[in-house]
């Protein structure tokens, strides 16, 4: 309650509230005061290497929720179409680099030997973004 106060009578710009208990984050999130809630978060964080050992996990954001996830393209998928490895609402190609550089794709992006993929997706989304990015059986 002491961070709405310093925003409403001192004309504090931004507040952003850190917290050890996550039940409180609700109240705060009511006031529209952003929360970090540190414990939370790496116990999340834990949990899910421990469980899934992705190396490739790069950080997870949204209380957890979302996952920023990278790899190197597999050699079966140069030459395909960056469709081909999302699902709308779920799995999200957000950037591709490319030879010291990045990029945003395009519905016409292809991949390319050596490509390095940065998705987003939802954290229950790993095992479709699997099977994605599986190869296919002839």
């Amino acid at each position: 309650v002491s961070a709405r106060i310093a925003r409403e009578h001192y004309h504090v710009p931004k507040v952003i509230a850190r917290i050890y208990d996550p039940k409180r984050a609700e109240i705060y999130e009511r006031l529209h005061i952003p929360t970090i809630a540190s414990v939370a978060w790496a116990v999340s964080q834990i949990e899910y290497l421990l469980f899934h050992g992705r190396e490739e996990l790069k950080e997870s954001f949204g209380g957890g929720s979302l996952l920023d996830y990278r790899l190197v393209i597999p050699d079966h998928l140069v030459g395909q179409r960056v469709s081909a490895v999302q699902a709308a609402g779920v799995i999200l190609v957000a950037g591709i680099e490319r030879g010291g550089t990045g990029f945003l794709p395009v519905e016409t992006s292809t991949f390319q030997q050596g490509d390095i993929v940065h998705f987003v997706l939802s954290r229950d989304a790993m095992d479709r973004l699997d099977a994605l990015l599986a190869p296919v059986a002839e």
